[in-house]
């Protein structure tokens, strides 16, 4: 059944030929930038009128910063970055393994002080061990469409 069911394949025919445009990957880059700066200039924003040294404020605040960085990757990854390395995604397995490793690590310690909602990051963290497995796949096996 797994070989009937290729979860790239529609991936791979929709987006294959229309994301190697280049300019279709700068106007994607653009888009990146300008939502970055907007979620650094909201930090700024919330940071000046509310400046605190708080660690749980700072953890706060450190999300869209975090995810600031994250699209201006994004947009190193589309300008300059090969095509092949581009569809391989953000983070390597190793790098997802990693990350899941450390959400499962949190979840549980949360689960541990009674909060909850900590189960999600366990679940988060599940999900990144079987992207890894799948991207490992993707990796050694279907090369052809990279």
């Amino acid at each position: 059944m797994k070989r009937l069911v290729d979860p790239y394949k529609p991936l791979a025919e929709k987006w294959g030929k229309d994301i190697r445009h280049p300019t279709v990957r700068f106007g994607i880059a653009c888009f990146c930038l300008l939502a970055g700066l907007s979620l650094l200039s909201w930090v700024a924003r919330v940071w000046l009128k509310y400046p605190s040294y708080d660690v749980k404020g700072l953890l706060i605040l450190a999300v869209p910063v975090l995810g600031a960085f994250t699209l201006f990757y994004m947009i190193y990854l589309f300008l300059f970055a090969p095509m092949q390395r581009l569809r391989l995604g953000l983070l390597s397995p190793r790098g997802l393994m990693l990350a899941g490793v450390g959400l499962i690590g949190l979840g549980i310690a949360g689960l541990t002080r009674g909060w909850w909602e900590a189960a999600f990051l366990i679940a988060v963290g599940i999900t990144c061990f079987t992207l890894a497995r799948e991207r490992r796949k993707l990796k050694d096996q279907r090369t052809d469409w990279l």
